[in-house]
């Protein structure tokens, strides 16, 4: 399945009319400027509403005005090159186009919501939406975090306060750099270059003062790449300045805290809400797959342990720490909390890749996922960049080292 096409109107996070042509590879869905200071744009609650759409309404709160009708169509082709366009409007009904290769006119195949479910499934392939979101779809909120699970300790959580590395400021302060027609020095050398180079010429028996404009001409050259040098550091510390700020306010930014019910059966503080994540993973995966659990932790983690070592440098051991009990309870040693977020990451990346190797599915990832190591980070870019050769890669941020690696950007 690919995603050809994406038209919205009325639509939170999106302008008011937007509509993007897309192709296959790594695309980079960049939110209008209102949401570039927001943790998570519309974009994934959107396409879980068309690919999964539902009767009950629940999608109404997409809409950015209650008084005006929001409406989105997402344009899908299959292996064969048929196309399929899916009309929603929010809290609104819902309908399924098809138009076979060769035709000339789009004829509408269903408007039951339960049936074009039952038609993607069939045609693409497409999973539960449960196993779509753990296994097709990368965010921020999905990583182990230190989240108490409120339902069964009412009690607030220890604030911790976060350490992070830093170390004196990075950037050296930047200031105003004056322009160079206002330095007095590069006219005092393009005024004595002139004046030597026209006495020279015009004075015969005294040519030789024409030479003394070389090194008079050469410091106003002096001077005017000094300038050049200085706006270009000027410029690349405001970028890198903007870039770290931005940064630091998605780690200040709170994650908002999920309510599933394998959440729910977990209690304590940190090491048990990590475990929690995980196994919601692996769950989704041992579905997917049709295996047991012990399988789908196995075969993952010896797959993992490739992308972790991309990631940071450094090995895992062969045998997983994670293993289940009797009950279907996760149970081992649990990692630190960085070590548990790459180990998550590596496994992801490791699930998607075995995924788009049987089925041509959409990988979809929302914003920066390691916002605090951007060594990391990097990598994970490149990672979804290889990606997008196997499958269409469509990531929604605003992080300016993920468009310039893009295959194309659509601004929405």
């Amino acid at each position: 399945m690919q995603i050809v096409e994406l038209a919205v109107q009325g639509v939170k996070s999106f302008s008011p009319k937007f509509k993007a042509v897309l192709k296959s590879g790594y695309w980079v869905l960049q939110p209008p400027p209102p949401e570039l200071g927001n943790a998570r744009s519309k974009t994934l609650d959107l396409i879980k509403a068309l690919l999964y759409p539902l009767a009950d309404g629940s999608d109404a709160s997409l809409a950015a005005s209650p008084e005006q009708k929001a409406k989105a169509a997402l344009g899908l082709k299959t292996s064969d090159g048929t196309l399929y366009y899916l009309l929603k409007e929010m809290g609104g009904p819902a309908a399924l186009h098809r138009c076979p290769v060769g035709a000339s006119k789009i004829e509408k195949i269903s408007e039951d919501p339960s049936e074009i479910s039952k038609i993607l499934k069939s045609q693409f392939q497409l999973p539960s939406s449960q196993i779509f979101e753990q296994l097709m779809v990368l965010e921020a909120a999905q990583l182990p975090s230190l989240r108490r699970n409120t339902h069964l300790n009412p009690e607030p959580p220890e604030k911790v306060p976060v350490q992070r590395k830093v170390e004196g400021d990075l950037l050296v302060p930047t200031t105003e750099i004056s322009p160079l027609f206002r330095d007095y020095r590069f006219w005092l050398g393009m005024v004595f270059g002139s004046v030597f180079l026209i006495g020279g010429m015009m004075l015969t028996r005294f040519r030789w003062l024409a030479l003394f404009d070389i090194p008079s001409f050469a410091w106003s050259a002096f001077l005017g790449l000094k300038y050049i040098e200085a706006t270009k550091r000027k410029n690349f510390s405001d970028r890198s300045r903007a870039r770290r700020e931005q940064r630091k306010s998605l780690m200040d930014l709170k994650i908002p805290q999920e309510s599933t019910a394998l959440r729910s059966e977990d209690s304590g503080a940190g090491p048990k809400d990590r475990l929690a994540e995980f196994k919601l993973f692996f769950k989704s995966a041992a579905e997917y797959w049709s295996v047991d659990l012990a399988s789908a932790v196995s075969q993952l983690w010896q797959e993992g342990t490739t992308f972790y070592r991309e990631l940071t440098g450094q090995t895992l051991s062969f045998s997983p720490p994670f293993g289940f009990d009797g009950l279907g309870n996760l149970t081992g040693e649990i990692p630190s909390l960085e070590k548990s977020r790459l180990i998550y990451l590596a496994l992801r990346l490791a699930a998607a890749e075995r995924i788009v190797s049987e089925v041509s599915l959409p990988f979809w990832v929302e914003g920066m996922l390691l916002p605090e190591d951007p060594q990391a980070e990097s990598v994970l870019a490149s990672r979804l960049k290889a990606l997008g050769t196997r499958t269409q890669v469509l990531h929604c941020t605003v992080d300016s080292m993920y468009a310039a690696m893009a295959d194309g950007i659509a601004t929405v």
